[in-house]
Order: C-alpha cells, then sequence, then structure tokens
C-alpha cells in the first residue's frame, strides 16, 4: 500500500550546494575559469533547486591568481568554496619547497609557473587565502601542522576540513589527525573524495570507515 508522506512542496527534502571544479594549470587557462565561476553563480541564483559554490581544484592544478578572483568571487557572491588542500608530502614539497614529483609533472605538461609559488608561500599561507572567502572548506588537510589547525579551530564559524577516510586509506597516508583536529576545536565533516580513489561515493561507509581507524572517538 502507498505509504503517506509528511514531506510537502515547500518543505525540500536535500539542500544541494553545486561545487564547479576550477582548474587552470597554465595563466591562459584562469579567465576561462573565472569566467566559468560567474556564469555557475549566476545560474545558481536563478535555480530552484541547488545553490552554487566554487572548487578552485589544488595548489598544483591552479595558477595562484585564480585562487585569488575565486575567493573574491565567493565573497562578492556570499557563495562557498573548495579546495583539496595539504593532501600529501609530495604537495607540501611542492607548495614549500618548488620540488618534487608535482614539480616534475608539471614541467613535462609544460605547464609551470615558478610565480604560483612564490618563496614563502605555504599551507598557512593558502589558508589566509581562503580564509578570505564567503565560507571555505579544506578538502582532506591530512598533513595540516598545529598552528594550522589552530588558524582553523579560530575560523570554525566559517572555515572546517573535510576527512575523507577510504581515500586517506587508499593513499596509505600517515594516520589521520582526527582526534588533534577535535580537540583543537577544528570542525570536520565526511566526504567521499571521488571514484579515483573510492570504491564508491557511500558516505555511510565512509563512516564506517571513520569509526574503524578512530575507535577513540564516540560514534
Amino acid at each position: 500500500p502507498p505509504v503517506a508522506s509528511s514531506v510537502t512542496p515547500e518543505m525540500p527534502c536535500v539542500r544541494l550546494v553545486s561545487f564547479l571544479e576550477l582548474i587552470a594549470p597554465t595563466l591562459e587557462r584562469v579567465e576561462l575559469q573565472v569566467e566559468r565561476a560567474r556564469s555557475h553563480i549566476a545560474a545558481g541564483r536563478e535555480a530552484a533547486s541547488w545553490l552554487p559554490g566554487l572548487s578552485p581544484h589544488a595548489p598544483y592544478s591552479i595558477q595562484l591568481d585564480l585562487l585569488i578572483q575565486a575567493v573574491a568571487l565567493s565573497a562578492e557572491n556570499h557563495v562557498p568554496l573548495a579546495m583539496h588542500l595539504a593532501e600529501s608530502p609530495e604537495e607540501l614539497e611542492l607548495v614549500e619547497h618548488r620540488c618534487g614529483p608535482f614539480r616534475d609533472f608539471l614541467e613535462r605538461l609544460g605547464a609551470w609557473n615558478s610565480e604560483a609559488f612564490p618563496d614563502g608561500l605555504t599551507i598557512l599561507g593558502y589558508l589566509q587565502m581562503l580564509a578570505g572567502a564567503h565560507r571555505a572548506l579544506v578538502i582532506h588537510g591530512n598533513y595540516l601542522s598545529d598552528e594550522e589547525m589552530i588558524f582553523l579551530a579560530d575560523r570554525a564559524d566559517r572555515m572546517a576540513v573535510v576527512y575523507c577516510p577510504r581515500t586517506h586509506a587508499f593513499f596509505d597516508h600517515d594516520p589521520y589527525p582526527l582526534e588533534k583536529m577535535l580537540a583543537a576545536g577544528v570542525v570536520v565533516a565526511l566526504g567521499t573524495d571521488s571514484r579515483a580513489s573510492s570504491p564508491d561515493l557511500s558516505l555511510l561507509a565512509e563512516m564506517r570507515e571513520a569509526a574503524r581507524q578512530h575507535p577513540s572517538i564516540n560514534p
């Protein structure tokens, strides 16, 4: 028999934010990505079923100017922003020392630009830029320092980390500092990352993996 539902047309079941991924490994692609971002924001304003967000992908896949402009668009239009950050030791090597496998990869693509990684740039520097957004998600945060965790905890009203447990296990990263983050006051959400590193997109499975990896935390 049919089951009665208490949901009415005025009660949306899911509040969806659609983050547009922005990738610009070369300067020539920055303006195109900024225009895509503007169009996405405009489309989201017209939509009834979803809200727009922006996702400048990661330090190794965007030019710094794209991040700066995406943060400005986020603040101006009150839309959230997400970025993959502090995901691997190789990423930290690229950001802080301008060398390693990611630099080799970018050079092979003809996309290396030293100006995208100025001297003195750190993961904390990226967090400081992201703090200028309306709201910001730091995807992964596998290798955040104590100082960086404190920075995020101090801005817990508008910045959060997204832990992807099964992707973390897939890449055999160092143990995730979940206990330390929570103790510091960092807001931590759960995510799936992508099918490139996760067997499916089940958040329930991510919750089970997090519980298995962190038995000291009350489920």
